[in-house]
């Protein structure tokens, strides 16, 4: 975790002391029915500075994320587009809520409450951009005095500090022309002290890993923030303002490099939207401002991204929950219709509209940055689909492989299996794992994320604490074991060979180093027999003769298991199981539980399984995955 100096007892009573004495001025002078929203047009308004960042003119205010002309659109839209129709009156339903809900207090902040916060501004923001209602801009006024007259933003955890900064910029930047001038005041000092001092620090003395230069999720949320800080307020901090904005472009690729050549993230689906929603406003904020985000979306495979989360959706449309991922329904963040704009994907704009069409019937609206499905709504059309092949992969740090059986089959299959690299961030021991639907039923979970607050849960090394921890053992996962030990953190898993052309496409992945120390060689293959049958083969050398393999899958199905067969029933469906190598296999199951007391607790989970004891090292070990019965 981040730890920042500005922590100091000296440091902080100053600052305290200092916001203190200016929030109550803010707070009194707001108070002034001259002082209020300046929504007046024949108000005269302040000459505007001019905004100057490495040397390129900024345009004038609103800048960030939703420019003027493109409010103009939106405006017509909302009239005419039955999707963007909708959406409106869910974000007037969702700006009246927060105009009338209290403002949370400085001690209780923390990243859920600078989360809140991107939420609230920016549904009253962009609700009185588009319908003009006074209350909306009060609200906002309100809360702008509010947050901004915190001592900080929890510096100690830096995305808190990096996603409040997004919203009280975006805020500031909308309503920059109705804004009081002491409430404008209050922010620019506010972004300029509380994060974009503290952000120029980082740059200079930060280590590799600092917030701002790690490789995972932090690095592009929290660059991102500040530079929506520094564009926000260059009027007045030009030079800090392209310090930050050239810093941020520097080092953005320590993280987007592992998106390469695929558009993976080996953090997995809920990091992979956190990252690319901030990525996106990043890639919308410089381009419009400077013409140029420096490179960063061209880097290799970010502009695949889009369509790589898509391809990887199962056809019940859930993602692939590995790592720390704590859902497994679709993203419904706004970034794919940024990046269907950037990228020139209008299927990716096409997949989104159905989405938001989903999740705007369903009623479970979606909070955080949500509000930007209008401001960057994509009407794009196009006949093109994103295909399904057979067999599909994509590589990264965590290798992909995706399987369809063909549409028009009888009760199709789809597989989606895993590489692993555990002791990179988030990563659990989960090499092989693989989740298996037919017939609108997931028949294999991954039981996803356990609490972050248990103790150790965030030492990766071999003999770290986190792996005591059920869900994130290779015990938990859709693979195997030997001698009943956990994978290897320090190993990795990779794609080996690939065939995607063949009448029964398969693919191999190498996992021998997650299993040093247990055997000489560990290799899974996947193969499609038809489009309603997978084979799965495990190929492996053991140190020595009689050592215990375990082949288990995590079911929420209702098992039941007779020799070499297993049936699984959910739902009013039935899928089939065997063991076609050794021939003298047979199945067993137990129910799953956590290893210890700190853990959530597990219901309703089967872990089906076979074990044997080889008499010689050399073992294969073949099993059928059908949706109808063999």
């Amino acid at each position: 975790m981040y730890s920042c100096q500005f922590k100091s007892g000296v440091k902080r009573l100053f600052v305290g002391i200092f916001f203190f004495l200016i929030s109550n001025s803010v707070v009194l002078a707001s108070c002034s029915k001259n002082d209020g929203p300046e929504t007046n047009p024949s108000q005269p308004k302040t000459t505007e500075k001019t905004a100057v960042v490495n040397g390129i003119t900024l345009p004038s205010h609103p800048r960030l994320l939703f420019t003027k002309a493109e409010e103009t659109k939106v405006k017509q839209l909302i009239t005419s587009d039955a999707l963007a129709k909708r959406l409106d009156a869910l974000l007037v339903a969702q700006a009246n809520t927060w105009a009338s809900t209290a403002q949370r207090s400085e001690t209780q902040v923390s990243l859920t409450v600078s989360r809140d916060y991107i939420n609230r501004l920016f549904s009253l923001a962009l609700a009185y951009r588009l319908h003009g209602d006074e209350k909306y801009a009060s609200a906002v006024n309100e809360t702008l005095i509010h947050v901004c007259s915190f001592s900080n933003w929890d510096p100690s955890h830096y995305l808190d500090v990096a996603e409040m900064t997004a919203a009280v910029a975006v805020a500031y930047d909308w309503l920059y022309d109705v804004l009081p001038s002491t409430t404008k005041s209050l922010v620019k000092a506010s972004i300029y002290n509380k994060a974009l001092l503290l952000a120029k620090a980082e740059y200079q003395n930060g280590t590799s890993g600092s917030w701002a230069k790690r490789e995972t999720n932090w690095n592009v949320v929290c660059n991102s923030g500040m530079t929506l800080g520094a564009l926000a307020t260059a009027e007045d901090y030009s030079e800090i303002a392209t310090d930050v904005v050239l810093n941020a472009a520097k080092y953005m690729p320590n993280c987007l490099q592992h998106f390469s050549p695929d558009g993976t993230c080996y953090e997995g689906p809920s990091y992979w939207e956190y990252t690319n929603i901030y990525l996106a406003m990043f890639i919308k904020a410089m381009n419009d401002n400077l013409g140029t985000d420096y490179g960063i979306s061209s880097l290799g495979g970010v502009s695949k991204a889009a369509l790589y989360y898509i391809k990887t959706l199962s056809p019940t449309s859930k993602v692939f929950n590995f790592a720390d991922s704590n859902t497994t329904y679709a993203s419904s963040s706004p970034l794919f219709f940024l990046f269907s704009k950037h990228f020139n994907q209008p299927a990716v704009a096409n997949w989104y509209r159905n989405r938001l069409s989903t999740v705007v019937s369903s009623g479970n609206v979606p909070k955080w940055h949500f509000p930007l499905c209008l401001a960057w709504f994509d009407n794009a059309t196009t006949t093109e689909t994103i295909a399904a092949p057979k067999l599909e992969t994509f590589h990264g740090i965590n290798d992909i492989a995706v399987f369809h059986g063909q549409s028009d089959a009888a009760k199709p299959i789809f597989l989606i299996a895993k590489g692993a690299d555990p002791d990179m961030a988030h990563q659990q021991l989960d090499g092989g794992t693989f989740i298996i639907e037919s017939e609108g039923v997931r028949w294999t979970e991954d039981l996803g994320v356990d609490s972050y607050d248990i103790p150790g849960f965030w030492d990766y090394s071999p003999t770290g604490q986190r792996w005591n921890y059920f869900r994130n053992t290779s015990l938990s996962h859709n693979t195997i074991s030997i001698d009943g030990k956990i994978q290897y953190s320090a190993g990795t898993a990779h794609i080996l060979e690939e065939h995607t052309t063949d009448s029964q496409p398969y693919v191999r992945l190498d996992m021998t180093t997650l299993y040093q120390g247990q055997a000489k060689n560990v290799v899974r293959q996947f193969k499609l027999v038809d489009s309603s049958t997978i084979e799965i083969q495990d190929e492996m050398t053991l140190l020595n003769a009689g050592q215990e393999v375990c082949w288990s899958i995590v079911t929420p199905a209702a098992v039941s298991v007779s020799g070499n067969k297993a049936v699984l029933q959910k739902d009013g469906k039935v899928f089939f199981m065997k063991i076609l190598s050794p021939s003298n296999a047979v199945f067993s199951w137990k129910l799953a539980k956590p290893n210890t007391s700190y853990e959530t607790a597990i219901s309703g989970i089967t872990m089906l399984q076979y074990i044997i004891k080889p008499s010689i090292i050399n073992e294969k070990i073949v099993i059928s995955l059908s949706s109808v019965e063999r």
